[in-house]
Protein backbone atom coordinates (compact mmCIF):
# COMPACT_ATOMS: atom_id res chain seq x y z
CA UNK A 1 0.00 0.00 0.00
CA UNK A 2 2.56 2.48 1.10
CA UNK A 3 4.42 1.98 -2.36
CA UNK A 4 1.25 2.32 -4.55
CA UNK A 5 0.42 5.40 -2.63
CA UNK A 6 3.98 6.74 -3.41
CA UNK A 7 2.98 6.39 -7.37
CA UNK A 8 -0.19 7.81 -6.72
CA UNK A 9 2.12 11.10 -5.31
CA UNK A 10 4.08 11.31 -8.17
CA UNK A 11 1.45 10.70 -10.80
CA UNK A 12 -0.36 13.75 -9.21
CA UNK A 13 2.65 15.80 -8.87
CA UNK A 14 3.82 15.52 -12.77
CA UNK A 15 2.74 18.44 -14.67
CA UNK A 16 0.23 17.09 -17.08
CA UNK A 17 1.60 16.43 -20.41
CA UNK A 18 0.37 18.69 -23.54
CA UNK A 19 -1.33 16.93 -26.36
CA UNK A 20 -0.01 16.91 -29.65
CA UNK A 21 -2.41 18.61 -32.77
CA UNK A 22 -4.64 15.88 -34.43
CA UNK A 23 -2.20 16.81 -38.17
CA UNK A 24 0.83 15.31 -36.58
CA UNK A 25 1.19 11.71 -35.27
CA UNK A 26 3.69 10.35 -32.89
CA UNK A 27 6.76 8.60 -32.93
CA UNK A 28 5.74 5.55 -33.53
CA UNK A 29 3.63 6.24 -37.24
CA UNK A 30 6.92 7.05 -39.02
CA UNK A 31 7.78 10.14 -40.70
CA UNK A 32 5.90 9.39 -44.07
CA UNK A 33 2.90 9.32 -42.20
CA UNK A 34 2.69 12.77 -41.26
CA UNK A 35 -0.06 15.54 -42.04
CA UNK A 36 0.73 18.41 -43.63
CA UNK A 37 -0.85 21.24 -41.41
CA UNK A 38 -3.90 23.44 -43.47
CA UNK A 39 -3.13 26.18 -45.17
CA UNK A 40 -4.98 29.36 -46.56
CA UNK A 41 -3.83 28.76 -50.27
CA UNK A 42 -5.45 25.29 -49.62
CA UNK A 43 -8.98 26.38 -48.71
CA UNK A 44 -8.94 28.58 -52.20
CA UNK A 45 -10.42 27.72 -55.18
CA UNK A 46 -8.29 27.93 -58.20
CA UNK A 47 -7.72 30.86 -60.05
CA UNK A 48 -8.74 30.46 -63.51
CA UNK A 49 -6.52 31.40 -67.16
CA UNK A 50 -8.16 33.84 -68.80
CA UNK A 51 -8.33 33.22 -72.98
CA UNK A 52 -5.36 33.59 -74.83
CA UNK A 53 -5.18 35.83 -77.86
CA UNK A 54 -3.96 34.04 -80.53
CA UNK A 55 -4.18 37.05 -83.12
CA UNK A 56 -1.76 38.82 -80.57
CA UNK A 57 0.38 36.46 -78.67
CA UNK A 58 3.85 37.29 -77.30
CA UNK A 59 6.94 36.56 -78.71
CA UNK A 60 9.92 35.21 -76.39
CA UNK A 61 13.05 36.26 -76.91
CA UNK A 62 16.20 33.77 -77.85
CA UNK A 63 18.76 33.31 -74.86
CA UNK A 64 16.32 32.62 -71.59
CA UNK A 65 16.11 35.49 -68.46
CA UNK A 66 18.62 37.99 -68.53
CA UNK A 67 19.24 41.04 -65.79
CA UNK A 68 16.46 42.85 -67.66
CA UNK A 69 13.99 40.07 -67.68
CA UNK A 70 14.37 38.30 -65.02
CA UNK A 71 12.98 34.08 -65.46
CA UNK A 72 9.15 34.07 -65.64
CA UNK A 73 8.37 37.30 -66.41
CA UNK A 74 6.42 37.85 -70.06
CA UNK A 75 8.17 40.15 -72.22
CA UNK A 76 5.24 42.99 -73.30
CA UNK A 77 6.38 42.97 -76.96
CA UNK A 78 3.67 41.95 -79.22
CA UNK A 79 3.06 40.25 -82.56
CA UNK A 80 -0.09 40.55 -84.88
CA UNK A 81 -0.23 37.82 -87.61
CA UNK A 82 0.07 39.35 -91.07
CA UNK A 83 -1.07 37.35 -93.96
CA UNK A 84 1.79 36.71 -96.23
CA UNK A 85 1.44 37.00 -99.84
CA UNK A 86 3.11 33.05 -101.02
CA UNK A 87 2.99 33.82 -104.35
CA UNK A 88 5.45 37.29 -104.03
CA UNK A 89 8.18 35.28 -101.96
CA UNK A 90 8.18 32.38 -103.97
CA UNK A 91 11.60 31.63 -105.30
CA UNK A 92 11.66 32.64 -109.35
CA UNK A 93 13.05 29.93 -111.75
CA UNK A 94 16.58 29.48 -112.04
CA UNK A 95 17.40 31.22 -108.59
CA UNK A 96 20.98 30.34 -107.53
CA UNK A 97 20.02 30.39 -103.90
CA UNK A 98 16.18 29.69 -103.54
CA UNK A 99 16.69 28.99 -99.84
CA UNK A 100 18.52 32.02 -98.96
CA UNK A 101 18.40 35.90 -99.42
CA UNK A 102 15.71 38.61 -99.77
CA UNK A 103 12.99 37.41 -101.75
CA UNK A 104 12.93 38.60 -105.26
CA UNK A 105 11.41 41.83 -106.91
CA UNK A 106 8.24 41.38 -108.39
CA UNK A 107 8.56 42.42 -112.31
CA UNK A 108 5.40 44.11 -113.81
CA UNK A 109 4.17 43.64 -116.91
CA UNK A 110 3.01 46.77 -118.66
CA UNK A 111 2.54 45.54 -122.10
CA UNK A 112 4.58 48.05 -123.75
CA UNK A 113 4.42 48.77 -127.17
CA UNK A 114 7.34 47.01 -129.40
CA UNK A 115 10.47 48.94 -129.75
CA UNK A 116 9.97 48.91 -133.42
CA UNK A 117 6.60 50.34 -133.10
CA UNK A 118 5.74 54.05 -135.05
CA UNK A 119 3.33 56.41 -135.34
CA UNK A 120 1.04 56.28 -138.18
CA UNK A 121 -1.74 58.49 -139.21
CA UNK A 122 -5.11 57.03 -139.34
CA UNK A 123 -6.77 56.20 -143.04
CA UNK A 124 -9.26 59.62 -142.88
CA UNK A 125 -6.32 61.69 -141.58
CA UNK A 126 -4.38 60.34 -145.06
CA UNK A 127 -7.39 61.22 -147.14
CA UNK A 128 -8.03 64.40 -145.80
CA UNK A 129 -4.28 65.56 -146.02
CA UNK A 130 -4.10 64.27 -149.45
CA UNK A 131 -7.09 66.55 -151.19
CA UNK A 132 -5.73 68.93 -148.58
CA UNK A 133 -2.33 69.02 -150.64
CA UNK A 134 -3.95 68.76 -154.21
CA UNK A 135 -5.52 72.46 -153.65
CA UNK A 136 -2.82 73.83 -151.73
CA UNK A 137 -0.93 72.79 -154.79
CA UNK A 138 -3.41 74.07 -157.30
CA UNK A 139 -3.20 77.68 -155.41
CA UNK A 140 1.04 77.39 -156.06
CA UNK A 141 0.73 76.45 -159.66
CA UNK A 142 -2.01 78.93 -160.15
CA UNK A 143 0.48 81.82 -158.38
CA UNK A 144 3.32 80.87 -160.79
CA UNK A 145 1.23 81.29 -163.60
CA UNK A 146 2.13 84.94 -164.59
CA UNK A 147 5.95 83.97 -164.74
CA UNK A 148 5.57 81.32 -166.71
CA UNK A 149 5.72 83.10 -169.85
CA UNK A 150 9.34 83.96 -169.21
CA UNK A 151 12.03 81.41 -171.05
CA UNK A 152 14.73 82.11 -167.91
CA UNK A 153 15.01 84.43 -164.72
CA UNK A 154 18.06 86.30 -166.68
CA UNK A 155 15.22 88.09 -168.39
CA UNK A 156 12.93 88.37 -166.12
CA UNK A 157 11.76 90.71 -164.05
CA UNK A 158 12.00 91.23 -160.37
CA UNK A 159 7.94 90.52 -159.57
CA UNK A 160 8.36 87.67 -162.03
CA UNK A 161 11.52 86.13 -159.63
CA UNK A 162 9.31 86.77 -156.35
CA UNK A 163 6.43 85.11 -157.84
CA UNK A 164 8.28 81.98 -158.48
CA UNK A 165 10.59 81.81 -155.41
CA UNK A 166 7.07 81.80 -153.35
CA UNK A 167 5.54 78.92 -155.41
CA UNK A 168 8.47 77.07 -155.28
CA UNK A 169 8.28 77.64 -151.30
CA UNK A 170 5.09 76.21 -151.32
CA UNK A 171 5.57 73.72 -153.32
CA UNK A 172 8.28 72.58 -150.81
CA UNK A 173 6.71 72.40 -147.69
CA UNK A 174 3.74 70.79 -149.61
CA UNK A 175 5.94 67.84 -150.14
CA UNK A 176 7.15 67.65 -147.24
CA UNK A 177 3.65 67.75 -145.48
CA UNK A 178 2.60 64.46 -147.79
CA UNK A 179 6.23 63.17 -146.72
CA UNK A 180 5.64 63.17 -143.09
CA UNK A 181 2.19 63.66 -142.43
CA UNK A 182 1.06 65.04 -139.04
CA UNK A 183 -0.45 68.01 -137.15
CA UNK A 184 2.84 69.59 -136.43
CA UNK A 185 3.59 69.71 -140.37
CA UNK A 186 -0.14 70.98 -141.51
CA UNK A 187 0.72 73.76 -138.83
CA UNK A 188 4.07 74.91 -140.34
CA UNK A 189 2.30 74.81 -143.59
CA UNK A 190 -0.24 77.16 -142.29
CA UNK A 191 2.38 79.62 -141.36
CA UNK A 192 3.83 79.08 -145.07
CA UNK A 193 0.72 80.46 -146.72
CA UNK A 194 -0.11 83.09 -144.08
CA UNK A 195 3.34 84.42 -145.34
CA UNK A 196 2.72 84.19 -148.70
CA UNK A 197 -0.62 86.20 -148.22
CA UNK A 198 1.43 88.86 -146.55
CA UNK A 199 3.86 89.26 -149.19
CA UNK A 200 0.79 89.32 -151.71
CA UNK A 201 -0.75 91.93 -149.98
CA UNK A 202 2.53 94.20 -149.86
CA UNK A 203 2.24 93.71 -153.66
CA UNK A 204 -1.23 94.89 -153.59
CA UNK A 205 -0.05 98.04 -151.28
CA UNK A 206 2.76 99.08 -153.76
CA UNK A 207 0.61 98.93 -156.36
CA UNK A 208 -2.06 100.96 -154.95
CA UNK A 209 -0.02 103.37 -153.51
CA UNK A 210 3.00 104.02 -156.34
CA UNK A 211 2.77 105.90 -158.90
CA UNK A 212 2.32 104.35 -162.50
CA UNK A 213 6.30 105.18 -163.39
CA UNK A 214 8.95 103.04 -165.06
CA UNK A 215 10.83 103.92 -161.82
CA UNK A 216 8.08 101.50 -159.53
CA UNK A 217 9.13 98.99 -157.07
CA UNK A 218 9.50 95.05 -158.09
CA UNK A 219 9.38 96.66 -162.01
CA UNK A 220 5.59 96.68 -161.83
CA UNK A 221 5.33 99.60 -164.10
CA UNK A 222 4.23 97.20 -167.32
CA UNK A 223 1.62 94.90 -165.11
CA UNK A 224 0.65 97.50 -163.03
CA UNK A 225 -3.28 97.70 -164.49
CA UNK A 226 -3.93 93.93 -164.12
CA UNK A 227 -1.56 93.72 -160.19
CA UNK A 228 -4.12 95.04 -158.61
CA UNK A 229 -7.07 91.74 -159.31
CA UNK A 230 -3.83 89.65 -159.64
CA UNK A 231 -2.60 90.14 -155.82
CA UNK A 232 -6.18 90.74 -154.37
CA UNK A 233 -6.90 87.25 -155.63
CA UNK A 234 -3.50 85.41 -154.42
CA UNK A 235 -4.00 87.44 -151.08
CA UNK A 236 -7.51 85.63 -150.72
CA UNK A 237 -6.29 82.20 -152.24
CA UNK A 238 -3.43 82.54 -149.64
CA UNK A 239 -5.62 83.30 -146.75
CA UNK A 240 -7.38 80.42 -147.78
CA UNK A 241 -5.05 78.40 -147.70
CA UNK A 242 -3.97 78.97 -144.47
CA UNK A 243 -7.13 78.80 -142.73
CA UNK A 244 -7.55 74.97 -144.02
CA UNK A 245 -4.29 73.85 -143.19
CA UNK A 246 -5.17 75.75 -139.52
CA UNK A 247 -8.34 74.37 -139.03
CA UNK A 248 -7.22 71.07 -140.00
CA UNK A 249 -4.13 70.94 -138.19
CA UNK A 250 -6.20 72.08 -134.79
CA UNK A 251 -8.71 69.04 -134.83
CA UNK A 252 -5.43 66.87 -135.69
CA UNK A 253 -3.69 67.72 -132.60
CA UNK A 254 -7.49 67.67 -130.60
CA UNK A 255 -7.78 64.11 -131.38
CA UNK A 256 -3.90 63.31 -130.96
CA UNK A 257 -4.31 64.41 -127.29
CA UNK A 258 -7.13 63.02 -126.67
CA UNK A 259 -5.83 59.52 -127.81
CA UNK A 260 -3.01 59.86 -125.90
CA UNK A 261 -4.84 60.85 -122.85
CA UNK A 262 -7.20 57.76 -122.90
CA UNK A 263 -3.79 55.29 -124.05
CA UNK A 264 -3.37 52.33 -121.37
CA UNK A 265 0.53 53.09 -121.98
CA UNK A 266 0.07 56.71 -121.22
Amino acid sequence: MPASEGLAAKSAARPPQPQPPPWQSDASDGAENRLSPPTAAASRPAPIAPPVDRQAQPLPTAGGPTEDRPAGRVPTTTATAVPINRAATAPLAGDPTPGGGPPPLLVFDLQQPPENAAYQAQRGKMVSLRWLAALLLCISLLSASPAAKFSGLANAPSWAILVLGIAALQIIYISWMVTLPDWSTVWVLMLVFACSAALYGCGLAIVLVAQPTPDMPLQLYSVHHLAVPWCAAMVLLAFLGAYLCGRFSSRWYRGYALALKTSPHS
